[in-house]
């Protein structure tokens, strides 16, 4: 496991890191789904649509849209949005880790700088869709105090998982 002080959360740059910001996304699909054709069927045109929301998210909420970094690689990416019906709520998109560093414990340190983000602006609880047949991300998600509340109604294909903010997450001891 990587030290924690080691890794800077930076906001995507979709300028300079656009071609990251993309592979990223494109590779959580794959994993997920088994083809990263859905994703590119909702990302638009060379991928603008996908592209201007990472830059609206962050105009929303700072800090929403990140590249992890260890030194100069990008190592990572985490997407997440207030719910636009309920400022109290958010809707985690993506954590993503590059293969290399899979398994090393760095989802945790995701984990907790989406907690400290959305705590600070006010949201009391954050919810995601998961493919059951990524059984690591399950494993991961459940570890981490998010509640399976089975398949979502709109994708049958993916599971809603909820976090409640307010409770101290129990692999952090505490908030």
């Amino acid at each position: 496991m990587t030290s924690p002080g080691h890794f800077e959360f930076r906001e995507i740059d979709v300028v300079f890191h656009a071609e990251e910001a993309v592979r990223f996304r494109a590779d959580s699909f794959e994993c997920s789904f088994g083809s990263p054709e859905r994703f590119y069927e909702e990302a638009g045109p060379e991928c603008r649509r996908y592209l201007d929301g990472l830059s609206a998210k962050n105009r929303d909420l700072p800090g929403s849209c990140v590249h992890v970094w260890l030194k100069s690689q990008i190592v990572g990416q985490v997407e997440v949005r207030r719910d636009p019906n309920d400022a109290h709520r958010a809707h985690v998109l993506l954590y993503y880790i590059i293969h290399e560093f899979r398994g090393r414990g760095l989802g945790k340190h995701l984990d907790t700088y989406v907690e400290s983000l959305l705590r600070h602006a006010g949201v009391v609880s954050a919810w995601l869709r998961v493919s059951p047949t990524n059984a690591r991300a399950m494993r991961f998600y459940q570890k981490h105090a998010w509640i399976d509340r089975g398949p979502d109604e709109q994708h049958p294909d993916v599971h809603v998982m909820e976090k409640n903010l307010l409770v101290p997450s129990p692999t952090r001891g505490g908030s």
